[in-house]
């Protein structure tokens, strides 16, 4: 009897038909990397001997309590919808107990909210819960809540999870969850990922604690505010911090103990002062973005030691003084770096020319001066040279920098951006040209750019295609206006320049 249905990585189609019911032994249902665009059907509740099941396809219709009935074995659940829209809904009752006790649920882009999931609560032997993208608009439920001794005396009436006490990994992201920030006082705990909600409120001050082996922390684009609780120095497993786009204030905490960050990103803050002296401790970084804060000082000296860097934003902020040579060698394998909005002086170093692998580079509204490098004309690979600088809002987003290659940019030299500010209607792109830039090329960038991204519930109602094109004729200027979703809660205005130089 056929215990395994493994059909992954094909191109099958349609629904998965009634019957599915009849394999009465499969223990095995792994249908991603296809192609599935109808629905499921409810007999998939007959197969008593599931332990594993795994859809994720362009899946439309409901599912109910009958697709569920006998899975009393079932342990891992992987349901992930392919589409822009909500098309496949869970509709269960609210009192609903499933059968099964799952220790890895996983549900991405189908609609399970506004209201957080009670049956959720049932699921005491979970390791792993993903609820992301299924439009909860709720706070966590007081039941789910306990009150715990370590910091009940420090942070009064904090909630954090009861009944997780296994729990390695959290994500329950692209929501509108609200509230405090929880606490997961789990000491299994690696993965909490938390991003694009609505969560307030201050970092729990010993989260370095109640999370030793924390390995990804991403709490951005929420309304967290007060400061970096330096209990994170303390998180020596630490690799990935996300914390862009809150309210935090302040100065940055001591890094000693991240010896094994690899990505700080706390961006579109309110950070202020010096960067601590501290940070020359984080010789495993290989993207840092500190962008849109208050930070001041000279450039960094403790970037010398960071020789793995790829991306480095310090665009928005204080920094001052001249550019160091050491830059150049030191940073040699940076493929994008945005020094922009600052108040840099004097020249451009000639160790800028061993960058060797430089994409974007973004030096715009600063006080420099001089002449131009005629090196950095050998910085591409090809006899073609691009230097690039978008918006923040754009550049966070690329997925592939390498789309901009299949392009005949001709003498394209640089990309300067424009001034970007928010408004909850798109993006507008803007793109000058002069002597041979036409409008095709810039449809090329823009279509291919714009089909290969994801939306957001909040940007459904804008456009259904994503994409409209509004074209402006002025002299030798040519302006593209686009419209898009991106990842932010609501979508950007962002602007980019493509200046041809003969």
């Amino acid at each position: 009897m056929l215990k395994t249905l493994d059909i992954k990585a094909n191109s099958f189609w349609g629904s998965i038909p009634d019957s599915i019911g009849n394999m009465s032994s499969l223990q095995e249902l792994s249908l991603y990397g296809n192609m599935f665009n109808g629905t499921i059907s409810k007999n998939v509740g007959k197969l008593s001997m599931l332990t594993d099941l795994d859809l994720i396809g362009n899946w439309k219709g409901v599912l109910t309590e009958a697709h569920f009935q006998n899975l009393t074995r079932l342990s891992y659940l992987r349901l992930i919808v392919d589409s822009a829209t909500w098309s496949l809904v869970l509709d269960v009752k609210h009192d609903w107990v499933p059968p099964f006790n799952l220790l890895i649920a996983q549900i991405e882009s189908m609609l399970i909210g506004p209201n957080f999931p009670a049956w959720v609560q049932t699921q005491t032997e979970l390791f792993s819960l993903t609820l992301r993208n299924v439009g909860i608009s709720d706070t966590i439920p007081q039941g789910f809540w306990n009150s715990f001794s370590r910091i009940k005396d420090t942070i009064p009436q904090v909630p954090h999870f009861q009944s997780y006490h296994l729990l390695f990994n959290l994500d329950l992201s692209f929501n509108n969850f609200d509230g405090q920030v929880p606490l997961f006082p789990s000491k299994k705990m690696e993965f909490v990922l938390l991003r694009e909600n609505m969560f307030s409120g201050t970092m729990p001050e010993n989260v370095g604690e109640i999370l030793p082996l924390l390995y990804f922390l991403d709490l951005s684009s929420n309304f967290i505010n007060g400061t970096i609780p330096p209990s994170i120095g303390m998180l020596k497993n630490l690799e990935i911090l996300a914390l862009r786009n809150n309210c935090l204030a302040r100065e940055l905490p001591h890094w000693e103990e991240l010896h094994n960050l690899v990505f700080l990103d706390v961006a579109n803050n309110n950070i202020s002062g010096k960067l601590p002296s501290s940070m020359q401790f984080l010789s495993s970084l290989r993207w840092l973005s500190l962008g849109k804060n208050h930070l001041e000082g000279q450039f960094p000296s403790f970037l010398k030691n960071c020789t793995k860097l790829l991306n480095l934003d310090l665009a928005g902020n204080k920094f001052y003084g001249k550019l160091p040579a050491w830059i150049g060698e030191s940073l040699s394998s940076l493929l994008r770096s945005s020094l922009r909005s600052n108040f840099f002086d004097s020249d451009i170093p000639q160790q800028f020319c061993l960058f060797s692998s430089l994409q974007i580079l973004d030096l715009a509204q600063n006080d420099l001066s001089g002449g131009i490098p005629q090196c950095l004309g050998n910085l591409s690979k090809s006899d073609e040279m691009i230097l690039a600088s978008f918006s923040e809002e754009i550049s966070r987003n690329v997925r592939d920098v390498k789309l901009m290659e299949e392009i005949d940019w001709g003498r394209v030299t640089s990309l300067h951006p424009l001034r970007s500010n928010s408004n909850k209607e798109g993006n507008i792109l803007t793109a000058c040209s002069q002597s041979g830039l036409t409008s095709p090329i810039f449809t090329k960038l823009i279509s291919r750019y714009f089909r290969e991204r994801r939306p957001t519930s909040h940007c459904r109602l804008l456009t259904s295609n994503l994409l409209t094109r509004e074209y402006y004729e002025k002299g030798n200027e040519l302006e593209l206006r686009t419209r898009y979703c991106n990842f932010d809660r609501f979508p950007r205005w962002g602007g980019i320049t493509l200046v041809n130089s003969e």
